[in-house]
């Protein structure tokens, strides 16, 4: 990771000297990626030891985690102001995988059979986005800071599944379900944005969102006449 953000801040060092940064009026698309995502260094560790207590070495758990992408749409409404929207999105899935031996109940032979537990969870979440920019319009870098509130929909599926016979012996609701839950969604960053090019940059921020509080990504932006009353 270390290594990854040298390399992201290296190669913005050729464009500091570049570009233009936020005005009033400014149409601003930021597309990012973040990492890492606390949530699986946290749960992985959490499931192997539940899987260990429970069946020793029989089980093997394997986490896939997406990381945390995140785009952002605002407009300049003052020199050092912009607001807008953001949207984000994560998920996260685990699999548990338990081999072993048992007496197949049939016809009274010991063979091997195998249970997979499989369980995901992904937060989509939209909020209200707004950005305080340092910077005056003259200097070439333009650092900001910015906060988003809204809300965010968690989506939880659950499947189990084994060849072991009659090993459902509750409804299959137990087995395999679906929830989905309604949270608040907090973010705030630290960012700074370079512009190789008139209308394309470059961004880094350290904050907090969904889990993640390192982020990259490209910016798109668009200058537009601001209307009268932004302009008095």
């Amino acid at each position: 990771m270390k290594k990854l953000f040298i390399l992201f801040i290296s190669l913005q060092v050729p464009f500091l000297l570049c570009g233009q940064v936020h005005q009033t009026g400014d149409i601003v698309l930021n597309a990012n990626y973040g990492v890492p995502q606390i949530s699986a260094a946290i749960v992985r560790p959490l499931v192997r030891a539940w899987a260990k207590s429970n069946y020793a070495d029989e089980a093997t758990v394997k986490l896939s985690n997406s990381g945390v992408w995140n785009g952002k749409l605002c407009y300049g409404v003052q020199e050092n102001v912009d607001i807008g929207f953001a949207v984000s999105y994560w998920n996260m899935g685990i699999d548990v995988t338990r081999n072993y031996l048992d007496t197949d109940p049939r016809d009274n032979v010991r063979k091997g059979f195998t249970d997979t537990y499989r369980f995901d969870l992904s937060a989509l979440a939209l909020g209200v986005r707004g950005n305080y920019h340092f910077s005056p319009e003259k200097q070439k870098l333009d650092p900001y800071c910015g906060v988003a509130l809204g809300v965010t929909k968690y989506t939880y599926n659950f499947a189990f599944n084994s060849d072991y016979p009659d090993k459902f012996v509750l409804p299959n609701e137990v087995w395999n379900w679906k929830r989905a839950g309604w949270l608040t969604y907090f973010s705030t960053t630290l960012g700074v944005r370079v512009y190789p090019v008139k209308y394309i940059g470059l961004n880094f921020e350290l904050g907090w969102d969904r889990g993640a509080f390192l982020f990259g990504g490209v910016v798109f932006k668009l200058h537009s006449k601001p209307p009268k009353f932004l302009r008095d």
